[in-house]
């Protein structure tokens, strides 16, 4: 039996992929067809057709100091400050591939989006450099995405 508060409080797409939570505590939800808003008592749903969503397909969700939300789609990252949508993508910033896997924030402020694309790295181990292969690509991201 599905419990009543899932029922009643889950957001409009189900598939569910990133959590989140602003300095209000409200929820943010990256799902497989957008982004979904929790302020406590009623979800929103935010989609490329109502909103500044790149793509509805939200992997990522981050908030920074600032309370400013960040999404990571499938066609770059969706900066919303409460009012205006921001989207950086391969054509307009640093960000080598479109599909954002995963963004975090650093100590410092500095977002960290990590893309789909495999790629290669390699660290020291005994004064031997040993190829070492990783899933998502880390890219450090600051001026002009703050």
């Amino acid at each position: 039996m599905e419990d009543l508060y899932c029922r009643r409080f889950r957001p409009a797409d189900d598939e569910v992929l990133s959590l989140t939570l602003d300095s209000l505590d409200n929820i943010w939800a990256g799902t497989a067809g957008g982004l979904a808003h929790f302020n406590g008592a009623a979800w929103k749903k935010f989609t490329m057709e109502n909103s500044g969503l790149p793509y509805k397909f939200t992997r990522a969700v981050a908030v920074d100091k600032n309370n400013t939300l960040w999404a990571g789609t499938a066609a770059g990252v969706a900066k919303y400050d409460g009012a205006d949508w921001t989207v950086f993508n391969s054509l307009n910033s640093g960000v080598a591939d479109d599909f954002i896997w995963s963004i975090a924030f650093d100590t410092g402020g500095v977002l960290w989006p990590a893309r789909k694309q495999v790629c290669r790295y390699t660290m020291e181990n005994h004064g031997r450099r040993i190829p070492l292969i990783i899933r998502a690509c880390l890219v450090p991201v600051s001026t002009p995405w703050r």
